[in-house]
């Protein structure tokens, strides 16, 4: 569903669901990350670029000072007040609890809400569903409150909401990707300068499309916050061994890590290991699509996968068999598994005209190994989030 139609959608079960129009809707983007996974909270580099499925909220103040909330996607609908509510929320109405908490305390913002959240990204599919989740609440709960955040400071605030309440160490890649999107453009990310480079997408006759492997990955319950907990580790003793001031593992170079093997466990040189090498091949795919050279993106987006699944140890049997499968088709020039591993996504590199073809021998080769069906999708680049004042 393109985005125009969702937020139609949203707006007509908003009227539905609460007897008139909501005053507030906003949206933000789902991601593709071209490059550059585990890199963000490591202080690495990253270059996703936002697609063509969306989060979608829709808010009205409330005459109570009561939250009304209501899910598209489990048609579900739950009321309690903010601060006392129960403990059996589930997750997508737990995060709207500690967003309207954060931005009570934060930000002034006062009373309850009615709100219905609507989405066209899977759940658990690592295009990045959670955070277009909450940059879209916290857009709209900010023009309701008195104080406002600086948008600069908003990827971060989001992440922080993230990590509260949804129970997930992530970094701030998803937020950022959301919130300073170009179509047409990918988003060189450093996150330890901070500096944001947009790369044009110059695809020559080129699509990704993705294949959701139907593992839906909780990213609380996977092995993601054991691998954070590798990398915080590593960095201290990384730092002892090299003697160095390095800020994050993304400032040890190539060079050093020989000297780093007597000193790591066989886990935590893995993973710097993936950290190194997934910098430097952010900077390949940057200057491959800068250059529309899709040979060497192609190459480096297969390499990303092998260390995805060799050091961070985060593939699956599904995502290895879709992306070995992928690898082995007319027109594919390279395939990854995408996000934060452990199930989730996987997209191909394609050449235009070999899509339609590609898409047909993916679906029979999936539900013949798996005996289920394979969602696989081309996605186009998008813009940025956005939020906009209704008027009825």
């Amino acid at each position: 569903m393109s985005l125009p139609p969702l937020v139609s959608a949203t707006r007509q079960i908003f009227k539905k669901m609460f007897g008139g129009p909501p005053v507030i809707m906003a949206h933000a983007p789902g991601r593709l990350n071209i490059c550059g996974e585990h890199t963000d909270y490591n202080g690495g580099l990253a270059l996703p670029l936002a697609i063509d499925r969306h989060a979608v909220v829709a808010v009205k103040p409330a005459d109570s000072s009561r939250i009304r909330a209501y899910a598209m996607a489990f048609d579900e609908q739950i009321e309690w007040m903010p601060g006392h509510a129960p403990e059996n929320l589930p997750p997508w109405a737990s995060y709207i609890n500690g967003a309207v908490t954060q931005f009570q305390e934060d930000f002034g913002l006062k009373g309850g809400i009615d709100i219905v959240v609507n989405s066209d990204l899977s759940i658990g599919s690592g295009l990045g569903s959670s955070a277009a989740f909450g940059v879209s609440i916290a857009l709209a709960l900010q023009i309701l409150s008195p104080r406002k955040i600086k948008v600069a400071d908003l990827p971060a605030y989001c992440q922080q909401m993230e990590n509260s309440y949804m129970m997930v160490e992530t970094g701030v890649l998803d937020q950022t990707i959301a919130i300073f999107a170009r179509k047409n453009y990918a988003l060189r990310i450093d996150f330890t300068s901070g500096t944001r480079t947009l790369e044009p997408l110059r695809c020559k006759n080129c699509q990704f499309v993705v294949m959701e492997s139907t593992e839906s990955r909780q990213l609380a319950t996977s092995g993601y916050n054991e691998r954070v907990a590798w990398c915080q580790s590593a960095l201290i003793k990384s730092r002892k061994i090299l003697r160095d001031q390095i800020r994050n593992l993304s400032g040890i170079k190539s060079s050093q890590l020989a000297h780093l093997k007597s000193g790591l466990t066989p886990h935590e040189l893995s993973i710097v290991r993936h950290v190194v090498t997934e910098n430097e091949r952010v900077d390949i795919c940057a200057r491959a699509l800068v250059k529309g050279d899709m040979t060497t993106l192609g190459t480096a987006l297969n390499e990303a996968h092998a260390s995805m699944r060799d050091d961070l140890e985060a593939s699956t049997e599904r995502l290895d068999f879709l992306v070995e499968t992928a690898q082995s088709q007319t027109g594919c020039l390279g395939a990854r598994l995408v996000g934060g591993g452990f199930g989730g996504s996987c997209f191909a590199l394609l050449e235009s005209d070999q899509v339609e073809s590609f898409i047909a021998v993916m679906s029979s080769a999936y539900e013949k190994k798996f005996a289920t069906g394979l969602p696989i999708y081309p996605v186009a680049s998008d813009d940025a989030a956005s939020v906009w004042r209704v008027y009825d």
